[in-house]
């Protein structure tokens, strides 16, 4: 948190615009600045907001279908990491950014618009329109009580002008926010609403879709609200309303402008052309087989959900499996069959399983956030912590645990968990360690199983042997 101190050209004040600046310095009114009237900060909210989550289920059409929106889609959270807080004007890159993180956090935990404002305001300061206002204010109250309490004492002046120019500032400030959290609320819900309806598209419940223009109905609707009232476009069109552009694909949906309060209903147009296919039983025996590629697709969409209940790190999977029985060629020779590849699409043949499919995708939630270089220096304990989840996951799920390359590996991990004794479960300690960084893992390990070997008094030669023998299988 910054706090304003005094300053003779008023560099930067955390949370007052650059127009507020400037006026600032132009105006000269550095005494209502000394005196602390404006004490904004920023700071990287930690919160979420499901507003997404509640368009998708805001839609009539998809009542009584057994469609499940998936909110971890690559789609959804590149969207509101790129353009979370478009809307917000006046502010600076880093202010943007902690607003764009109050959209992008799990969206797990449910806030309200009045919550995401409260969370919001740390994030902004003042506008140079509001700036201005409260300076103005500051100024005339000073005038007035001058004038009219030619005896008052200076000091006296001073502290009531700044009394009251404070409260007009935090009532400025919290409206800004509401402004804000309003609009940012209407961005996740219409934009939860297209993916949903999308979504629903691709696994078959609907058909052709248009998307209609509909307002609050109320007297606070604005014009051009008014105008697209109604309107009824094909999906891939935009809506025709003035403004700047914001980013490509802004007039796709609302909202038009800030505070509006507008939606879009979907509407059938034509059925699907073939019934929705249940998808398939992932919990079955004999799991590793020959698979179609739609249902390894459908497999992908299933595990990829099951992990996103277990490991809160955001996926940086493609959302694309490719089928190739064939292989791939690596530069030195090796055909790879399997693999998270690092444009983050994940490689299977038709020969496959789910617990295949899961390795990799918990892969795109650990070693996808480094540089190739750091997976050829750390790949077996990537390979052992990956595989480790992977088989904890598998158990809790009744999903069948395919034998690998890596299972001595595992149950290095395994051995190493019993003798450092920090976690009860295999599981806590899996969970731990695909959280931890990829280049923290070995020293970790390392220390806690030396530190604990230390302190025995009894340990022996043989057991500190064993103990590097388990380490040298990760290393």
């Amino acid at each position: 948190m910054w706090v304003l101190g005094r300053s003779a050209k008023c560099d930067y004040i955390p949370g007052v615009t650059a127009g507020g600046h400037r006026w600032c310095n132009q105006s000269g009114n550095m005494e209502a600045l000394d005196a602390g009237l404006f004490c904004p900060y920023s700071k990287q909210a930690k919160q979420a907001m499901d507003g997404i989550v509640a368009g998708s289920a805001g839609q009539p059409i998809l009542d009584g279908c057994a469609f499940e929106f998936n909110t971890q889609t690559p789609g959804i959270l590149n969207w509101i990491s790129e353009h979370g807080a478009e809307f917000v004007t006046a502010s600076t890159q880093e202010q943007k950014d902690a607003i764009a993180a109050l959209l992008t956090k799990k969206m797990k935990d449910s806030h309200t618009v009045d919550e995401l404002s409260r969370l919001i305001r740390p994030c902004i300061g003042l506008t140079k329109g509001d700036t201005k206002a409260t300076v103005r204010l500051y100024d005339n109250i000073v005038a007035n009580l001058k004038k009219e309490h030619p005896r008052m004492k200076p000091e006296s002046i001073r502290k009531k002008a700044l009394d009251a120019a404070q409260k007009y500032a935090e009532r400025k400030h919290r409206a800004r926010a509401m402004t804000i959290a309003q609009t940012e609320s209407a961005f996740a819900y219409n934009r939860g609403t297209d993916e949903g309806i999308r979504q629903a598209q691709e696994a078959g419940y609907l058909g052709v879709m248009k998307k209609k223009w509909c307002t609050s109905g109320d007297d606070q609707v604005c014009s051009t609200c008014k105008e697209l009232d109604g309107v009824e476009i094909d999906m891939e069109k935009e809506f025709d309303f003035k403004g700047k552009v914001l980013f490509r694909g802004h007039k796709l949906l609302p909202p038009a402008h800030p505070r509006c309060g507008c939606a879009v209903e979907y509407v059938e147009i034509e059925p699907p052309m073939f019934l929705h296919i249940p998808p398939i039983d992932i919990t079955q025996t004999d799991s590793f087989r020959e698979y179609s590629t739609e249902d390894i697709e459908q497999m992908a969409i299933q595990t990829e959900k099951i992990i996103s209940k277990h490991l809160l790190i955001p996926t940086m999977w493609s959302g694309t499996i490719v089928v190739n029985d064939e292989g791939i060629q690596n530069p030195d020779g090796h055909i790879t069959y399997y693999g998270k590849m690092w444009n983050c699409d994940i490689l299977t043949t038709h020969e496959t399983a789910p617990a295949i499919i899961l390795h990799e995708q918990i892969h795109a939630r650990s070693i996808s956030y480094y540089e190739p270089t750091v997976y050829a220096q750390y790949g077996k304990i990537e390979e052992a912590v990956v595989q480790f989840m992977t088989e904890e996951i598998c158990m809790k799920e009744g999903i069948e645990i395919i034998s690998s390359s890596y299972d001595e590996m595992t149950e290095a991990l395994r051995q190493i968990r019993y003798q450092i004794n920090i976690y009860d479960t295999n599981y806590e300690f899996a969970k731990m360690l695909v959280e931890k960084p990829v280049k923290e893992r070995l020293d970790w390990l390392s220390e806690q199983l030396y530190d604990i070997l230390a302190k025995d008094e009894t340990v022996t030669i043989e057991e500190y042997q064993r103990a590097s023998e388990l380490l040298d299988m990760l290393y």
